[in-house]
């Protein structure tokens, strides 16, 4: 942290804070429409669309955990929820200074694509 500290000025910092508040926040809505899009389509395991969602100033986005291939290229952070007595499987976006809105974007062209959360397949493994 110290070295963090001494390197870069305090508008530097305040200027980076503010990007990943930024690519937090882009990611959230570039989820939300995918999700309305992967609805719409009745995309297997994403046939109600997926759960998105970000706090208010967070950094991090949740979203429905999508297979293991892109879960292993974008190394998404997994997490599971039990939710009213549900299993929930959550991968989270964080943002820090490297993910890039390219990046990102990189990520939701993958998610938006046939199967991408269809992880029926995963479920004996």
């Amino acid at each position: 942290m110290w070295n963090h500290l001494a390197q870069f000025s305090e508008e530097q910092q305040v200027r980076q804070a503010a990007e990943v508040l930024r690519i937090a926040e882009y990611t959230a809505e570039r989820l939300r429409n995918l999700s309305v899009r992967l609805r719409e389509r009745g995309e297997p395991w994403a046939e109600e669309g997926i759960e998105a969602g970000r706090g208010e100033h967070a950094l991090s986005v949740w979203f429905q955990q999508p297979r293991a291939g892109s879960r292993g290229k974008y190394s998404l952070a997994c997490v599971p929820l039990n939710l009213g007595g549900r299993r929930h499987d959550y991968s989270h976006v964080y943002g820090v200074p490297h993910v890039t809105q390219e990046l990102i974007d990189e990520l939701l062209d993958d998610l938006s694509r046939p199967g991408a959360f269809d992880r029926s397949a995963e479920q004996d493994a």
